[in-house]
């Protein structure tokens, strides 16, 4: 009798560790742990590039030229502003305006009257106002008749005179009037030299 109650317990301690008892039996339940592996998938996208962007090695491609059009406005210039700016380094120039030196009084009086007449002009013209043939202009006013210039023309007569002579207005101390109208009286006039007369010792000489 001992015996089979010790085996009895035996048997019962040595049954496993949540066993539960169904119909005076031991029942085994096995739990199965189930481990869900969850795997993330990377799915990498291969672009290729447009055909026009494949180039020979040392080629910039089309791509790449139509970029730097597009964003390089900073140093693109129109037709007309290159063109003004290469007129303003290559065509800057200095102009430098003459005027022309006034004539002689040996000029005008060649201009003026006929050569063989030209040496007497000079004489009447150094005996009425000691004038020079390097003279360009003659301040000389006689002081108690007014008479005036290389040829001392009178003021009384000098409008009616200069007018007749083609110099209408023109001042009696202008060069080129006096000598003008001094030829007038010796060539379109009856006195002629007589006009000169009150220095005639001088230049009749």
């Amino acid at each position: 009798m001992r015996a089979a109650l010790l085996a009895v317990l035996l048997t019962g301690c040595s049954s496993q560790v949540g066993a539960v008892p169904v119909s005076g039996q031991l029942v085994t339940t096995s739990t199965t742990s189930t481990t869900t592996s969850t795997t993330t998938s990377t799915t990498t996208t291969t672009v290729s590039p447009p055909a026009e962007m494949t180039t020979q090695s040392g080629h910039r491609s089309q791509l790449d030229n139509r970029i730097a059009v597009s964003t390089d406005h900073s140093e693109r210039r129109t037709p007309r502003q290159v063109e003004s700016l290469h007129s303003e380094e290559t065509s800057t120039t200095t102009s430098t305006t003459t005027t022309p030196e006034a004539p002689t009084l040996t000029e005008l009086v060649e201009v003026h009257f006929l050569p063989e007449d030209r040496a007497w002009a000079m004489r009447v013209a150094f005996c009425e106002s000691s004038a020079q043939g390097r003279d360009i202009h003659s301040s000389a006013v006689n002081k108690s008749s007014g008479a005036s210039g290389w040829y001392q023309h009178l003021p009384k007569f000098w409008e009616e005179r200069s007018i007749a002579a083609g110099v209408p207005g023109a001042s009696m101390l202008d060069p080129e009037a006096n000598v003008i109208v001094a030829s007038w009286l010796l060539y379109k006039t009856p006195q002629g030299a007589g006009h000169w007369y009150p220095s005639e010792s001088c230049w009749s000489n």
